[in-house]
């Protein structure tokens, strides 16, 4: 079932559509907020343990989802991302997007990473996917946390990374492979840490 939701608020004046797979009541959706939660997150209506409708309920001072059959509390963790930082004479490589959110937006080689890899697995991964390149992770350089991306906050975790083979090329993600120096980054940068990750970058 498609969704199509309007995001009002910040730099998220876009629309985008959300795509919602039901794998049975734990995942119907709801987009109105009770009372004692804020902001354009989703909410899970019904518990992943039993199918009972949920309530809102205070736990460590927050407003949570809990389920008043099996005492199941909803805790939303962040998304987490990995990204690449691969130089070449001193440039930098960024590619553009291809789809929303940031589409044309400039970001680094980056992805989600899956719940059975490591970050270090999957920057490895999506530096291929994105790039065609194949590359060794040489160390961590930082982790930014991000909440301008409209499928959730999360942090992105980056890598230094050495290539080691694989032939730069576009893919079904992102376009228009490009190295660039410090003085002549672009300045449409995608966030969800990626403006963050290149302007740290800049200042090295």
């Amino acid at each position: 079932m498609a969704i199509f939701l309007s995001v009002q608020t910040g730099p998220l004046k876009r629309c985008f559509e959300a795509v919602v797979v039901s794998f049975g009541p734990a995942c119907i959706i709801q987009f109105d907020f009770p009372e004692g939660v804020t902001g354009w997150r989703w909410l899970v209506q019904y518990c992943s343990e039993c199918g009972t409708e949920l309530v809102n309920r205070e736990e460590d001072h927050r407003i949570r989802r809990w389920c008043p059959a099996c005492c199941h509390f909803v805790y939303r963790q962040l998304k987490v991302g990995a990204g690449a930082l691969i130089e070449q004479d001193g440039k930098l490589l960024l590619v553009q997007r291809k789809h929303e959110p940031f589409c044309s937006c400039w970001n680094l080689p980056a992805g989600y990473v899956e719940a059975d890899e490591s970050p270090e697995d999957a920057v490895v991964r999506e530096v291929f996917e994105e790039t065609g390149l194949h590359v060794r992770v040489r160390g961590l350089q930082d982790v930014y946390y991000f909440e301008d991306d409209p499928r959730g906050s999360g942090i992105l975790v980056m890598y230094s990374c050495d290539v080691v083979g694989g032939e730069l090329s576009e893919s079904s993600e992102s376009f228009n492979p490009t190295y660039f120096m410090r003085e002549n980054l672009p300045g449409d940068i995608a966030g969800a840490g990626h403006d963050q990750a290149v302007r740290a970058w800049g200042r090295m």
